[in-house]
């Protein structure tokens, strides 16, 4: 079961007719898509190690991705953890479902008692608690030179990491790339992050196949945030 979560009220009576006004963390798709990425990723990793501390770790930093997620999802899914069993075939897309569905039925219970809005339209995840409190503003525009831009600078990064090792500098300088997209360090960055665990260089081609995953899910990122209308392309 999933605690019920704190929510933000206006205490007029309270505060003496004063409306106390919080803002409402929102949820997007291409978060959506990042935690479930990250859940298939450590899964994976799971899968090969039988870490169970790792994976309970892993699962506790992408449980930060989410609002209040990891004090209200991130206890339930530790309960999930217990349907893997290594000598049990299935367990472990068993596991996996469940957990992702947790996610869904998080947000779904999240966006009804007000906890948090989501822009988009999401199967099985009801609009209507925000759909009246969204308040209209300018959409972002990604350009295809902005685009192209932030590819070439994947590729730059890529190849100054091949040659230094430098994870700090790596990471620091997909931070400073991910700026250049709309919410892009915010939504997009933390499943960089996450792709950046690819590359090994004892490894051959992980760098190769780093490169194409950061470049995935640029493309995810971007198509997601056009269909639930956070950015518009030109």
């Amino acid at each position: 079961m999933i605690k019920p979560r704190r929510r933000f009220q206006a205490g007029l009576e309270s505060l003496e007719g004063k409306a106390l006004m919080s803002a409402i963390p929102v949820v997007t798709p291409a978060t959506l898509n990042s935690v479930l990425k990250s859940i298939d990723r450590a899964a994976g990793t799971y899968a090969k190690t039988h870490n169970a501390t790792q994976f309970d770790a892993a699962l506790s930093a992408i449980s930060h991705k989410l609002p209040y997620g990891h004090d209200q999802l991130f206890p339930t899914w530790q309960d999930d953890e217990s349907i893997y069993d290594p000598g049990t075939p299935g367990s472990g897309l068993a596991m996996v479902k469940q957990l992702k569905l947790d996610v869904k039925d998080y947000i779904q219970s999240a966006v009804e008692d007000g906890s948090v809005r989501i822009k988009g339209s999401w199967a099985g995840i009801s609009m209507a608690s925000s759909a009246g409190t969204a308040t209209p503003a300018a959409v972002p525009v990604l350009t295809g030179s902005t685009y192209n831009s932030v590819l070439k600078s994947i590729d730059r990064a890529a190849g100054t990491y091949a040659k230094t090792h430098n994870a700090t500098q790596f990471d620091a300088a997909l931070s400073a790339i991910s700026h250049k997209l709309p919410y892009g360090h915010d939504q997009l960055f933390p499943t960089w992050q996450d792709d950046e665990s690819i590359y090994d260089p004892g490894t051959p081609g992980s760098g190769l196949a780093m490169v194409k995953q950061l470049k995935v899910d640029l493309k995810d990122y971007v198509q997601s945030s056009v269909s639930d209308g956070t950015i518009r392309v030109r």
